[in-house]
C-alpha cells in the first residue's frame, strides 16, 4: 500500500455512492468507529448523515462531488476528526444496544397491552 492509499483507508470507512439505499449498516458502523462519512443523498442516508455535522452528502450519481468531498476531508484532518466524533455521538444516541433493547421492549409491551384490552 502506498501512503496516500493508506491515509484514505484511515480517513473513511466508506464512500457510499448509491442511487437507492434504505439505511446502510456500514454508515452506522463508520459512525461507531468515529470515521467521517461521504455518501450520496438518497433513501435513508440523510436520516443518518447530517451534511457538515457528521459527514458530507453529495447528490446521487455525482462522482465528481463524491471525489471532491473525499479529497477535501483527506486534506482537512481536523474537520474529518470532528465529523467522526459527532458521528459517534449520533450513533451512540440512535443505535446504542441498550436503547435499542428498551425501544423493542416498549414496542412489544405496547402490543401486548393493546391485545389485552
Amino acid at each position: 500500500l502506498n501512503r496516500t492509499y493508506a491515509s484514505t483507508i484511515e480517513a473513511f470507512a466508506t464512500a457510499v455512492d448509491a442511487l437507492t439505499e434504505a439505511l446502510p449498516t456500514v454508515l452506522a458502523e463508520a459512525m461507531a468507529a468515529k470515521v467521517a462519512i461521504v455518501a450520496s443523498r438518497v433513501g435513508g442516508i440523510p436520516e443518518m448523515v447530517n451534511d457538515g455535522q457528521n459527514g458530507c452528502l453529495v447528490e446521487p450519481a455525482d462522482l465528481d462531488g463524491l471525489v471532491q468531498a473525499c479529497l477535501h476531508l483527506l486534506s482537512h484532518p481536523e474537520q474529518r476528526g470532528a465529523l467522526g466524533t459527532e458521528g459517534w455521538e449520533i450513533a451512540d444516541q440512535k443505535f446504542n444496544i441498550e436503547r435499542q433493547v428498551d425501544r423493542l421492549e416498549e414496542l412489544y409491551m405496547g402490543q401486548l397491552h393493546s391485545y389485552g384490552k
